[in-house]
């Protein structure tokens, strides 16, 4: 019996993002996870502050507003939108000298906010729902000296109290991302 083995050195690349920080802003979309009606993330826009650590640990902050959507019945109009203010953990593993692969997780405050409007626009009634969200994910970066890119991807679990904008106790969605920065 013959047997051949083949041997390669694998060569780790410190990430490009060592004792760095960063600032990015950009386009979000989030997606409801919850079958029919009202999405409150769908498009919108974030900013976002981090440092990287000798070891390619990430530290970061990130705010993003969600524009929401409007659900229109025959007897009511409802309005939703969402925001919410993220801590992030992460961990940078270079893949070149320019390319930076980031799996993190993020928690932090969530708020969805509604409007409820019956046919008379006079009766509308307003309410917010502020909850703890949990949020891994994985960004890819690409890093030039004066200029980076990102885009990631998350999965947003936000727990709640049930409301009667919200009849779940939690809310779930996919929440995709493009940023630019320095």
């Amino acid at each position: 019996m013959l047997v051949a083995t083949l041997s390669a050195t694998a060569r780790a690349v410190p990430p490009a993002t060592l004792n760095s920080a960063e600032i990015a802003a950009g386009l979000r979309y989030g997606q409801d996870l919850e079958e029919g009606g009202l999405n409150p993330w769908g498009v919108g826009l974030g900013v976002g502050a981090g440092y990287t650590l000798p070891q390619a640990v990430y530290f970061g902050a990130q705010f993003d507003y969600f524009f929401g959507s409007e659900l229109e019945a025959p007897a009511y109009r409802l309005k939703g939108s969402y925001w919410e203010a993220l801590a992030k953990l992460g961990y940078d593993l270079g893949l070149s000298d320019q390319w930076v692969v980031r799996p993190g997780l993020a928690a932090g405050a969530a708020t969805f906010r509604s409007e409820l409007c019956p046919p008379a626009p006079e009766a509308c009634s307003k309410s917010s729902d502020t909850g703890f969200v949990i949020a891994p994910g994985i960004s890819a970066l690409y890093l030039r000296p004066s200029f980076a890119a990102g885009v990631d991807i998350r999965y947003d679990v936000v727990f709640t109290e049930e409301t009667d904008a919200n009849p779940d106790d939690n809310t779930e969605a996919i929440v995709g991302a493009v940023s630019f920065g320095f």
